[in-house]
Parts: structure tokens; C-alpha cells; sequence
């Protein structure tokens, strides 16, 4: 059962975000991503995102409800914008509300647990994107395939996604001069 109170155990949970801006929903997100709870030492608690793949977890308020609402800029403020587009985007606020709803993971598995790690390897050459996929995430077939010569495919549900083609020194600086 969905819902947005604050968990009284540890341990996994599916998250489900709403967004909203001025009282109109703008994103939802039902991600594959699991929680913890974690305890500080001064008793205090805190819920840590995981997502499935992720080395960068963030985390959610523990509060009853779990909402978090702001009043900030509508727009972000790039180092581009000329000083009155940035003076307008400061002035024009809107109020912005997080709503989080979890639900336990009674039985959480991982799959791969047993795969051997690949090694960190750096190579300078050639990537090319063989296919557009919309941005988010994709519950699929992922391969991976690395060539004696140092080629790296990354495939997609049997297609190929991305290839690297390791290049010399010699052409690297001829391409680097163009």
C-alpha cells in the first residue's frame, strides 16, 4: 500500500514523486529506486534514494506528511543570461511542492549480484550514439561487449547503442587539430 507517512522500519521501498508548480502538477515519476532509512546519532532520521544503478544516492525529508514545499524562481539562472533576464527570473517566484509516497519492498532482490566487476579502463577515441532514446529511465536488455582492440559496445535490447572505437595518438592529434 502506497503511502506519503514517514516508514517506522528500515529497509527498501519503491519511491513515487509528484511534482507541482503553483498547485499544477508538472512531473510525476514512478522510478525504479529503492530507500533506506538511516538513524544519525542524534536519533534523527533520514531517507536515503538509492536508484537502481546509481552512484550518486540523495534523499528525502522524513517528516509526516513527506511534502516539501519552496517558494523559488521559476527559472533557473544561467551564467549566460544578460543581468535583466536574470533581475526578471528572480522576481518571477512560484511556489513548488515535492510530494513523496513509498511502499515497502517486502522481498527485495538484486539480480547480477554475482557478476564479476569490469575493471575501470580509459581509452581516448571515437564514441558514436547509434540510437535515440527519450530521456529517463528503460527497462531492457543491456549488453556489453569489449574487443581485443579495445572496442566497446553497449547494446539495447539486441540494437546497438553506443560504439567506441579506440584511435591512435597520430590521428587523435590530427582530429583534435581540426
Amino acid at each position: 500500500m502506497w503511502s506519503n507517512k514517514p516508514p517506522k522500519e528500515n529497509g527498501y521501498y519503491w519511491l513515487y514523486e509528484r511534482h507541482s508548480i503553483d498547485g499544477e502538477i508538472k512531473n510525476v515519476y514512478k522510478s525504479i529506486i529503492f530507500l533506506y532509512i538511516d538513524t544519525n546519532e542524534d536519533g534523527s532520521k533520514y531517507i536515503t534514494v538509492d536508484e537502481a544503478g546509481c552512484d550518486d544516492p540523495g534523499s528525502i525529508p522524513y517528516k509526516d506528511p513527506m511534502v516539501t514545499e519552496t517558494i523559488t524562481q521559476r527559472e533557473p539562472i544561467f551564467g549566460f543570461d544578460s543581468q535583466e533576464t536574470a533581475y526578471k527570473k528572480t522576481k518571477d517566484l512560484c511556489e513548488r511542492k515535492y510530494e513523496y509516497w513509498l511502499k515497502r519492498i517486502i522481498t527485495p532482490s538484486f539480480e547480477g549480484d554475482n557478476m564479476e566487476p569490469y575493471e575501470e579502463l580509459h581509452q581516448e577515441g571515437m564514441l558514436s550514439i547509434e540510437m535515440d532514446l527519450p530521456k529517463g529511465q528503460h527497462i531492457g536488455d543491456v549488453g556489453i561487449q569489449v574487443a581485443r582492440d579495445g572496442r566497446i559496445w553497449l547494446c539495447y535490447n539486441g540494437q546497438a547503442f553506443i560504439r567506441f572505437k579506440p584511435l591512435s595518438n597520430k590521428i587523435l592529434k590530427i582530429l583534435k587539430k581540426e
